[in-house]
């Protein structure tokens, strides 16, 4: 599905939330992974709606995706002023149905810049190639993880409980190595 050319979900979202405005971007890593932004004018309206929202995409939008890589990594950006109710917060950043969502405070203009900081620093291991264009994306290989992996067998992109403990023991080990 090319749904940046697809206005539709964006329009329709509109319609449905007409005092919320929304954005959808894409970033690539390989894959495609959609962002939505939504500007919320105040708290009150997020805790009315983010849940409706979610549904919506979750019901209009992912369904349509094309990989399932794409399907399960959908972020919704929910951007506002200002926020008192951090227990609201919390609730919304881990709820797990459909998509991730991310509430942002004070936001910076430049959607970019968000994404930046909030998806592609150095806890995920993915970095900009500032040679390339802002849309490309490379993956830093961890020599810890690969080291730790090689020689073990993994069946259907699956790997069992003990070879996973095995695993995180040798990271562990490696890590500890490399402290001293």
């Amino acid at each position: 599905m090319n749904y940046l050319k697809n206005t539709n979900i964006i329009n329709n979202l509109k319609k449905s939330f007409p005092d919320i405005s929304f954005e959808l971007k894409t970033y690539k890593i390989g894959v495609n992974i959609p962002i939505f932004f939504i500007r919320v004018d105040n708290e009150i309206n997020l805790s009315h709606n983010w849940e409706k929202i979610n549904n919506y995409i979750a019901s209009h939008f992912q369904i349509y995706l094309n990989t399932e890589y794409e399907t399960w990594n959908i972020y919704l950006f929910f951007l506002l002023d200002k926020m008192e109710d951090i227990s609201l917060k919390y609730k919304i950043e881990n709820d797990k149905f459909s998509s991730r969502k991310i509430i942002i405070i004070n936001p910076p203009k430049n959607y970019d810049d968000i994404v930046e900081e909030c998806l592609f620093d150095n806890k995920l291991f993915i970095q900009k190639d500032k040679s390339l264009n802002n849309s490309a994306l490379i993956f830093n290989k961890n020599n810890i993880i690969e080291k730790a992996l090689k020689n073990r067998t993994v069946r259907n992109n699956r790997i069992n409980k003990s070879i996973a403990e095995e695993v995180l023991n040798d990271i562990s080990k490696y890590l500890k190595h490399e402290l001293k």
